[in-house]
């Protein structure tokens, strides 16, 4: 739910055109690269062309393997995988164990980013330059239009420079970082996590979000505990807190 719409506002806000019955109409594009959804496209041998990946419960015919909750829930709870750093040439009737992809290290995106987020935690409200290193984000991402409201406050910008982090930067090693350095972790951490059930009938795939899991990040865990030998040897040295 953290990628919005292609228009780029939430899908949350009513104006936004979201729709619960087409969950994956009119998306930020960067929600169809990032994950692997129910009728995705990959190719197919040997004719090499594109087909759908069926992700869904199927109820249009009883007998089938796919009618049941293990349609999902044995291959992923979320009923999403992952697509972003997937070789576009991976074929959907192969094995594959790897994906011929440069992994980045540090991408231009992330430094725009960088820059916006520190420049505007210095200064008392975002000027310009903030506002033109996230726009450059969104205008590649595709978003139409791609410009932020005029005005936004230092913490409304915040919010917004967070969010592009999440999607922009998905998959790639920093929310896991991010929320821990903006000490928000207990929060996001501990938020119950949830998934979308498709589920095919005869008029049509209906979308149904479902409980998957919670789990529960104590203030305790943005520290390591100190090893107990070493506080032994020590009345001075004091455990982190929670340990």
């Amino acid at each position: 739910n953290a990628f919005g719409m292609r228009n780029g506002l939430g899908i949350n806000d009513p104006g936004s055109g979201y729709n619960a019955n087409q969950p994956y109409a009119n998306r930020d594009p960067r929600f169809l690269n990032t994950f692997t959804r129910d009728q995705s496209l990959v190719f197919h041998t040997p004719e090499l062309v594109r087909i759908p990946v069926n992700i869904f419960i199927d109820k249009t015919n009883p007998n089938n393997v796919t009618s049941g909750q293990d349609a999902i829930y044995k291959g992923t709870p979320t009923g999403y995988y992952t697509y972003k750093m997937l070789g576009r040439d991976v074929v959907s009737n192969w094995f594959n164990t790897s994906t011929p992809r440069c992994f980045p290290i540090i991408r231009f995106a992330e430094v725009l980013l960088n820059y916006a987020e520190a420049r505007n935690e210095y200064l008392s409200v975002p000027d310009q330059q903030v506002y033109d290193a996230v726009e450059d984000i969104r205008e590649r991402a595709g978003l139409l239009p791609f410009q932020l409201p005029a005005g936004l406050s230092k913490i409304q910008m915040r919010e917004v420079i967070r969010n592009e982090r999440q999607k922009e930067l998905a998959f790639e090693g920093h929310r896991f970082f991010d929320v821990r350095r903006w000490k928000i972790a207990e929060q996001t951490e501990s938020r119950l996590m949830h998934g979308t059930e498709p589920v095919k009938t005869a008029v049509g795939t209906t979308y149904t979000t479902i409980d998957v899991r919670k789990h529960n990040f104590k203030q305790s865990m943005y520290l390591w505990p100190i090893p107990q030998t070493e506080v032994a040897k020590s009345t001075q040295l004091l455990q982190n807190p929670g340990y």
